[in-house]
This record gives structure tokens, C-alpha cells and sequence, in this order.
């Protein structure tokens, strides 16, 4: 057409007014061409970085669960069930409560919301100073209120009766932790030794006198933690702090004995699952850690001595961006929580990637498949402009 009309404009001047028409034609069919193209190439880079440098997941478990990753599937009874019967330490914990495979099996699953302050749930780390532990076959559960799961939310769970007594309980299906109404342990702890028991004393005469009485130790646990910064050095207290990349937060534990009997093979034990999420052990001082737990030898703590043992960590460069957790909404919260005795909080600086969840709790589907979907529609839209260009 353009040469047909450039062939004729000898003849036809008024031709011009065409050829000036398909002019502008072609030059926006150009840009349009170029700004195709440039999509099409920043798209084709925009894939090749999710692919080599992909988000991270979202955290489907937590420390805190009793069943790691729980029971979210298509028949979350049958999962339970199944567990239940390979796992004698899960098996234990129904059967510490009163619960027998009969009122599992009898569940039902339902959406049950957290802000009834009457419940409260089991699980494996602690979060507050006020919650209570319970020794299951020598492992530590920790019971603390349902509404701590995020008020009013609504969780799915497996909810039945106790047969023996018809109180209310549930199985959260995100963690398998168990909500209760109450909270009380049926299996009663197995009696202690004879040898714990109070001794017959005698008198000179030999005559037996009364039992002495015994002196039982009584240790008061506490937590105190400073906050050196990473930028200038300055140390501050670590409680209620905003702690930074790079910063390190030294921890001290004290162990006072106000009983008036020696505390023998005391152990101090330092649940670290949720310190661990945003920053390292760099110094133990001794302790060792395993399984998110740090622990020190045993010892003996006499009547009215404190027994202090201190590590440091540093928080991680760079914070991580992981999600809240599905199952612990504690879990990956920005902020590090220790209780020992009292509580220690120390905040932590929020990445940008993370300010995310503070404005949508549930991020759009933008998979592989919808970025390579969209990167080829741009590519065919590339060469179709191509073409008709060409053809133009």
C-alpha cells in the first residue's frame, strides 16, 4: 500500500494527505513494536529469577505442633487415627487427658473460633510466663489460652466428648495441637520412689522418734537479656527492644533456690524454637544445643544459691520473609519470645517482603504456570505486531 501510494503521488498530489496517514500509522505500529518487545524481554527476565531465586514457602508447620505439618487432608479422622496408632508419644498425650481412640474416632470435623476463653490449647513451645507445663512420658507440653491463636479466627478442627465424662475437646487439624476444656491431666504422675520418702530417725535411747519432715527445694526461675546494636555499639535492654540485622542479644538465667532442701541434679533447660526463627546461637557458654532446645549439665543448687548460666545470638542478616505460620500465628511473628521464669520480647525490624501480610493475609496466585503464561501471551503479541508491521 505505502508503495502504491508513493508511485501514484507524481500524479495525484493529493495522494500526499494518504501518504502522510499511513505515515503515522507505521510510527505508532513502530512503538508499539519496541515497547512489546521490551515487556517480552523484562518478562522473560522476571521468570528466569523465580526460577532460580524462588520466595520462600509458606510455613505449613511450626516447632509448636504436636503433629508436625497436622492433619489437613481430604479425611483428617483417618490421618488422626492413623498417627494415633503409630506414634505411642502422641498416643500418650490423648490418653494424659482422658481421651481413648473411641472418642477420636468419633470426631467431627467443624470450624470452631478462638475467641472462647474458656478453652485452652496444648502445644510444644512456650509463649508466656503464665503458661502452664505439663511432663508427658519426659517431654514438656505447654497449655496457654485458645484466644491466643488469633482472636476470633476460625480454625478447623476435629471436635468429640470425653465418654468417661463428657467434656468438650478438639484436634486442630493445622497442628494436631489439642484444645481442651479442661485441661487438667487424668493419667496422675507415677509415684515417687520410697527412698524420697521421709526417714524414721531414733532418738540415743533408741527409741524411734517422729518422722522428720522433709525439706523440699524450691527454684525461682528469671531472664534478663541486653541488646548490643550492630550499627554503633550501644547496649540497651533487650525487653520490648526493636532488635536489627546483625545485632546480638545476650541472654542470662538465673536459678535461685528458695527452698530448704539442695536442688541435686538440676538441669537448666532453654526452649530456643522461636528465638532460632530470626536469629543464631553464636556462644553457648557451655550449653548444648539440640533439637531447638539448649540445655547445661546438671548440678546441684543449695539452699538460698543462684545458679546463672548466660549465652549470646545474633540475629540473622538477612531477616527472614517467611509467613506467619498456618498452624502457630506466634510462629514467624517478627518477634523473639523466651520465657525462663518471666518472658523476654525482643521485636524485630520487618523486611519490606514481609509488610505484605500486614496488608493481605492470603497472596495472589502468581505460580510459574501464570508467569509463563503471561510471558508468552506478550511474546505472541511481540511477533504479531512484527509481522503486521512488516506487512504494513
Amino acid at each position: 500500500m505505502f508503495r502504491d501510494i508513493v508511485s501514484r503521488l507524481s500524479f495525484s498530489p493529493a495522494a500526499g494527505g494518504q501518504l502522510s496517514y499511513y505515515w503515522r500509522r507505521l510510527r505508532g505500529e513502530q512503538l508499539t513494536r519496541r515497547l512489546s518487545m521490551v515487556m517480552a524481554l523484562l518478562l522473560a527476565v522476571l521468570q528466569i529469577a523465580t526460577i532460580v531465586a524462588p520466595p520462600d514457602a509458606a510455613t505449613a508447620s511450626s516447632p509448636n505442633d504436636i503433629i508436625p505439618g497436622g492433619i489437613a487432608t481430604k479425611d483428617p479422622r483417618s490421618t488422626l487415627l492413623h498417627s494415633v496408632d503409630s506414634d505411642p508419644q502422641l498416643r500418650a498425650v490423648f490418653e494424659t487427658y482422658g481421651i481413648d481412640r473411641g472418642d477420636l474416632a468419633a470426631t467431627k470435623q467443624r470450624q470452631l473460633p478462638s475467641k472462647d476463653s474458656k478453652l485452652k490449647v496444648l502445644g510444644r513451645n512456650p509463649y508466656n510466663a503464665g503458661d502452664e507445663i505439663h511432663d508427658i512420658e519426659g517431654k514438656p507440653y505447654y497449655v496457654r489460652n485458645f484466644s491466643a491463636w488469633g482472636g476470633g479466627k476460625q480454625h478447623k478442627v476435629l471436635e468429640g466428648k470425653r465418654r468417661s465424662d463428657g467434656r468438650y475437646f478438639a484436634v486442630m487439624c493445622n497442628s494436631g495441637n489439642l484444645v481442651l476444656e479442661d485441661h487438667k491431666p487424668k493419667v496422675q504422675p507415677s509415684p515417687k520412689p520410697a527412698a524420697d520418702k521421709p526417714q524414721r530417725v531414733s532418738t540415743p535411747n533408741n527409741v524411734p522418734g517422729p518422722v522428720a519432715p522433709q525439706e523440699k527445694p524450691v527454684v525461682k526461675q528469671r531472664k534478663t537479656a541486653m541488646l548490643t546494636s550492630a550499627r554503633d555499639g550501644s547496649r540497651r535492654n533487650a525487653d520490648g527492644a526493636m532488635a536489627h540485622p546483625g545485632d546480638t542479644i545476650e541472654y542470662t538465667l538465673s536459678s535461685t533456690n528458695i527452698g530448704r532442701g539442695s536442688a541435686s541434679q538440676y538441669v537448666v533447660t532453654e526452649p530456643l524454637h522461636d528465638v532460632l526463627e530470626y536469629a543464631d546461637v553464636i556462644d553457648t557458654r557451655g550449653g548444648t544445643l539440640a533439637g531447638g532446645n539448649l540445655k547445661w549439665a546438671s548440678t546441684t543448687v543449695p539452699p538460698g544459691k543462684v545458679l546463672t548460666r548466660t549465652f549470646m545470638v545474633r540475629v540473622k542478616s538477612p531477616i527472614p520473609t517467611r509467613p506467619v505460620s498456618i498452624s502457630d500465628p506466634q510462629s514467624y511473628d517478627l518477634r523473639l519470645d523466651n520465657v525462663y521464669g518471666n518472658v523476654v520480647h525482643v521485636g524485630v525490624e520487618s523486611p519490606p517482603a514481609k509488610q505484605v501480610e500486614a496488608f493481605a493475609s492470603v497472596l495472589p496466585r502468581t505460580g510459574m504456570g501464570v508467569a509463563s503464561a503471561v510471558t508468552a501471551f506478550f511474546v505472541l503479541m511481540s511477533i504479531y505486531f512484527y509481522f503486521r508491521n512488516r506487512q504494513l
